[in-house]
């Protein structure tokens, strides 16, 4: 919402920021209403999963109990500012990398720019795709790019070569740090299927 202050963007954007905001407003408010009454959020939420079949049902509830558990975090407001602290210094670093690549092919285009195509390719990302955000990655690039009068051609060889690089800057580090975590296949298909006895 604070870089449509700062942008001039067409009106169907403008109007799918709004609404995104308003989906994150409420969505927000209904985890607060889970955590803060969370017996009568479940008593809700029970009435409904009685009428599906019961393994289906019991799964769900499950699954509710620890999406509940995984945002208690809110209740520990520096422990919630640590991470906002956190998520805001992941997307100025983001940016950072997005101009200073914008720089390198010397497009000439506000920091702004960079904001705005990492909320529209965080967007783009989040739609079902195929693997490694192949289309999706390179289409919301180009979309980005495009508001700001970039030509197609020039905004997806940009799409192309920053895609390459991001993928191969986590595969490089998923490799590096791998040596200090504790990974196995058996604990990996254990959490896969914690039911099943090893």
């Amino acid at each position: 919402m604070i870089v449509l202050f700062f942008t001039d963007l067409p009106p169907w954007m403008i109007r799918s920021s709004i609404i995104f905001f308003l989906l994150a407003l409420v969505t927000f408010c209904f985890i607060i209403f889970l955590i803060l009454r969370r017996d009568t959020a479940l008593k809700l939420i029970n009435r409904i999963l009685s009428k599906l079949p019961g393994k289906f049902a019991h799964k769900i509830d499950k699954l509710i109990h620890h999406f509940i558990d995984g945002f208690q975090i809110i209740t520990n407001i520096k422990l919630l500012l640590y991470l906002f602290f956190l998520s805001a210094l992941v997307w100025l670093v983001d940016v950072l990398a997005i101009y200073m690549l914008l720089k390198a092919f010397s497009f000439t285009l506000p920091v702004m720019a960079s904001f705005v195509l990492m909320i529209i390719l965080i967007v783009g990302i989040a739609i079902p795709t195929a693997p490694g955000y192949i289309g999706n990655w390179h289409f919301a690039c180009v979309l980005a790019l495009s508001l700001f009068g970039l030509a197609k051609v020039e905004a997806l060889s940009f799409a192309l070569v920053y895609h390459f690089l991001s993928m191969v800057i986590v595969v490089v580090l998923g490799v590096a740090f791998l040596p200090f975590n504790k990974f196995s296949i058996p604990d990996m298909k254990k959490q896969m299927n914690p039911d099943t006895e090893s």
